[in-house]
């Protein structure tokens, strides 16, 4: 069995920062992902808001600001963000992705690509996945708006 602090549950954005934070702070941490490539078919805009540009070190190379943007909802309807002073980055997002999922490998983080999550069990103070050969202290879902953890708990 292998014994993890946190397990986090999508290489997206939000999955890679998480586990490189922590796995900075030495914690043992692990990311399940269903796709076999995390920078493909992507499902975001992949643009940044200047507020975390400031705060991330992005390659530049990776980036391009633009001074505003057109954001269209489910029915098509649409609104354009633009401030003076403002900008936006538009991001080549799979390469993106790729340098975020290097940077949490770097960090020490393990990636498992092709590893869906199904479910989980709760039991003295450990999550026990599906798998029968993985438990953590804490699990994370990083999953998208239909986390398939949410579901579980």
């Amino acid at each position: 069995m292998k014994d993890f602090d946190l397990i986090i549950v999508g290489a997206g954005f939000a999955g890679l920062a998480c586990a490189e934070a922590a796995a900075r702070h030495n914690l043992r941490t692990l990311v399940l992902e269903r796709k076999h490539d995390p920078g493909g078919n992507i499902q975001t805009t992949g643009i940044l808001v200047k507020e975390l540009a400031d705060e991330w070190d992005v390659p530049q190379r990776l980036t391009r600001r633009i001074s505003g943007v057109r954001l269209y909802g489910p029915s098509l309807d649409w609104i354009d963000l633009s401030s003076p002073g403002y900008c936006f980055l538009a991001t080549d997002t799979p390469a993106l992705m790729q340098w975020q999922l290097r940077q949490a490998e770097t960090a020490g983080a393990r990636i498992r690509l092709d590893t869906p999550y199904t479910a989980s069990r709760y039991l003295n103070g450990r999550h026990y996945l599906a798998t029968g050969d993985i438990r953590g202290r804490f699990l994370a879902g990083c999953d998208g708006a239909r986390s398939r953890v949410a579901r579980n708990y």
